[in-house]
């Protein structure tokens, strides 16, 4: 990511402090604020880390404060602050409770905590809470709302206890249930006021929450109609802002692949508003054009299919009835493409179009396959190619292999478009009775003979014909896997309703992501700890998931909460070429994530290849920021340097937590179009401490060396062996290995057609020697990795090694 385009200048002033406020576009497309903003030299709050900055705005990371969290990104020394407004909406004064005055901002300050019980808000606005503070004391508090905004709420506590204690937290306005809200607004506001009641409108406006607006203007026009009656006309821009937030969730859901729901949500949309009845014609018009448009394309095909003999019908009935059946859509039709570009033509032999149409489903959009025998093998090649990869055993796989070599379809160029193209090779688990849609549990063995659990919950309408963005959720314990936490974070709670199945209505589930959540942990354990075993555990259970699930591991996402997002730190960190991303949330961190940062940055040689992204969320109190300082050191090294991208969040006055007021955002950072994996960067430069990181992108080294290892229990950071290598100059068609840390210096150079010519010799420069190979597509060794590692999107076609 390119750090920072622009600094926007919003002249917007506090009511508490005369600062200017900002608002901050990231060349990503994300943006940040409005908010305070200052430069700083480091995300500690530890004052021997935090040097001083000696002139004004010194530092080169960028601190923005929107009230109730601090985001942290880099901000370049080339950061420039337009002249101009960005946000030219007037400032929501913040609704101050009377209580305002009654809190504690002179007692002794909470330095971390944890929370113990947290009772509801009463219509005061106070609710009691039991904490453990830094000595681990439990302690009885009164909380109270002092400050309520459309964003947040600021809370603080009551006077009058013995030992006072002084806490300023914020907690986004989203995490105080509507009924409660709405019961302190209405103790706190003087409702014999009709203006109160337009203030409770404005306020709702403000949040986007447009059905508690229209309601509660309704009733204030109820109660004062001749003070409030001309304002009948903000309930109906309330109403069109409310269909134009509707019109934006089925935008999101038709992109996401559920065309059914998007058309009920079209159809329920409100009848009296003209604007939105126009747009919801139009949308629903375009839907049934392109329906009618499939319909014509299966007919014509079917009717094409018809003349053929029956030998040659059952030959290739197997994709007949996925395209004339039920497997066809809007969004499949795609591969239809060059047959239906081409089938008004009569003239075009029969045979010639109905290969057409076999290639294109088989093969994908723009295949051009016009050979009716060709377009029969390819059918019997992805048969052959199914059954391999879901083949247990090596004699059989041997004989698939013989087989695909005789067939005229079985050339590599072939197989790597049915490998992209086709479904997951082995069935989805079967549905547990009590289970809910889409929600599937899985048995993975592990080498040792132990089983590891994974659980998957699909996007709504899923379609294994379609490639899916997902997220690798890791659980902080056995007990939040158990509760299906982290598939409840990501993609919403169950939510029933009458005569339908119980639905969820998270991020994940509204953009259309797969969640996939393995029991990594052991039975009795209670922390992360940097084994081999832990990310075996992780990953088997990740492949095994790709091999029945339809994911587009170009947008595969690591995360966690608590020991969890250490988890997942560290293998983003140790596995980089698999990830878009990373999120890690209330994470630890010491070992090898501190000193596998290099394996997340861009190399000086091409600066825009950013391995992966960061995305950090901590609260400003957990006692963790103290214990394991490898947090902010390294997040540090992300945010000061161009060549890492990272977004660090910190949630004022809070514990370590699950922050899911903090999904919308995570899920707009995900979205960005530029948030995929990198496949084969040209410049490889890792480290590895680990026996079992041992291959980054294309570069493996057989063995690592036992000078380059260190265990987990006897950590030594001074083991670390490093890799680089380059891909040179296309006109050279070569590679250069540089260093390889290696049990005898030996390297294996994995090969994909994006990297070198096929069809000229390899020239390998490593040490001192330089080696050339003849390499080419093998099927063999295409198929081989694609059953190993499960990723049908990006895989091998052949590779060297240097000793041989």
């Amino acid at each position: 990511m390119k750090r920072l385009l622009c600094l926007a200048l919003c002249f917007v002033s506090s009511n508490l402090q005369a600062q200017q406020r900002y608002i901050v576009d990231l060349s990503n497309g994300i943006r940040l604020g409005p908010g305070l903003v200052e430069f700083t030299n480091s995300v500690s709050t530890n004052l021997f880390q935090k040097t001083a900055q000696s002139e004004a705005g010194g530092g080169n990371i960028l601190k923005l404060d929107d009230g109730w969290r601090r985001t942290y990104v880099n901000g370049t020394k080339d950061r420039r602050v337009l002249d101009q407004s960005l946000d030219t909406q007037i400032p929501f004064e913040p609704i101050r409770l009377p209580a305002y005055t009654e809190v504690n901002r002179n007692g002794n300050s909470l330095k971390s905590l944890r929370y113990v019980r947290i009772e509801d808000f009463k219509p005061t606005g106070r609710r009691n809470l039991t904490i453990l503070n830094g000595n681990n004391a439990s302690i009885d508090v009164l909380q109270q709302i002092t400050e309520l905004t459309p964003e947040y709420v600021r809370l603080e506590l009551l006077q009058g206890a013995e030992d006072p204690l002084k806490w300023d937290s914020r907690e986004a306005l989203t995490s105080i249930p509507s009924d409660q809200l709405q019961a302190i607004l209405e103790h706190h506001l003087d409702v014999t006021k009709p203006g109160e009641w337009e203030r409770m409108h404005d306020f709702y406006l403000r949040a986007n929450r447009f059905s508690e607006a229209i309601a509660v203007l309704t009733e204030g026009i109820r109660r004062f109609p001749s003070e409030l009656g001309d304002r009948k006309n903000r309930i109906a821009m309330a109403h069109q802002l409310q269909a134009n937030k509707q019109f934006e969730e089925i935008a999101i859901r038709s992109k996401a692949g559920q065309v059914k729901l998007a058309n009920l949500l079209l159809r329920a949309m409100p009848p009296n508003l003209l604007e939105t009845q126009i747009s919801a014609k139009n949308q629903l018009d375009e839907v049934r054009r392109d329906l009618e448009l499939v319909g014509q394309l299966t007919t014509s095909l079917q009717e094409r299919v018809g003349k053929l003999s029956e030998a040659d019908r059952q030959e290739i009935q197997a994709v007949m009835d996925e395209l004339l059946k039920d497997e066809i859509n809007i969004e499949t039709a795609a591969r239809l493409d060059d047959y239906r570009r081409l089938s008004a033509n009569n003239s075009a032999p029969n045979e010639n179009m109905v290969a057409l149409a076999v290639g294109g489903w088989v093969l994908g959009s723009g295949s051009g396959i016009q050979n009716f025998a060709v377009a029969k093998s390819l059918v019997n090649v992805r048969k052959l190619v199914k059954e391999y990869l879901s083949e247990p055993s090596q004699p059989r796989r041997e004989q698939i292999l013989s087989q695909l070599r005789s067939e005229e379809g079985g050339q590599p160029q072939y197989v790597a478009k049915i490998l992209a193209t086709m479904k997951p090779p082995l069935p989805l688990p079967s549905v547990g009775e009590k289970d809910p849609p889409g929600f599937y549990r899985q048995q993975v063995k592990l080498t040792n003979g132990v089983s590891v659990e994974y659980t998957v919950q699909l996007p709504p309408e899923y379609d294994p014909n379609r490639k899916y963005p997902c997220l690798l959720a890791l659980p902080g314990t056995r007990f939040q896997h158990q509760m299906n936490i982290p598939i409840d974070f990501w993609c919403g709670s169950l939510v029933d309703r009458e005569g339908l199945d119980p639905q969820r209505f998270g991020g994940a589930t509204r953009f259309g992501y797969i969640v996939i959540s393995p029991n990594w942990m052991t039975e009795k354990q209670g922390f992360y700890q940097y084994t081999e075993g832990e990310k075996h555990s992780v990953l088997v259970c990740f492949r095994d998931a790709l091999r029945r699930i339809s994911v587009d591991t170009d947008r595969v996402f690591i995360t966690g909460h608590f020991e969890g997002g250490t988890a997942a730190w560290d293998i983003a960190q140790s596995h980089p070429d698999l990830w878009a991303g990373a999120i890690m949330i209330s994470p630890t961190a010491e070992k090898y994530i501190m000193h596998y940062h290099e394996n997340v940055a861009a190399s000086p040689d091409a600066p825009d290849q950013i391995p992966l992204a960061t995305y950090i969320v901590y609260g400003e109190l957990d006692s963790k920021l103290e214990r394991y300082e490898g947090i902010t050191t390294t997040a540090d090294r992300y945010l000061k340097s161009v060549t890492y991208d990272c977004m660090l969040v910190e949630h004022i006055g809070q514990d370590a937590g699950l922050f899911p007021s903090e999904v919308p955002r995570i899920m707009q950072w995900m979205q960005q179009s530029t948030r995929v994996r990198i496949r084969t960067p040209r410049f490889i430069k890792s480290v590895s401490l680990r026996a079992g990181d041992r291959m980054f992108y294309w570069l493996e080294a057989p063995r690592l060396s036992n000078e380059n290892s260190t265990n987990a229990f006897q950590f030594d950071a001074k083991r670390a062996g490093r890799f680089e290598a380059s891909l040179l100059d296309p006109s050279q068609n070569a590679i250069r290995i540089s260093k390889v840390p290696s049990q005898d210096r030996s390297a294996r150079i994995w090969l994909t057609p994006e990297m070198v010519d096929f069809g000229r010799e390899v020239t390998v420069h490593v040490r001192d020697k330089k080696l050339s190979k003849s390499v080419g597509g093998k099927t063999e060794v295409m198929l081989e990795d694609v059953r190993t590692r499960g990723d049908r999107m990006h895989f091998f076609w052949d590779y060297i090694d240097t000793a041989k």
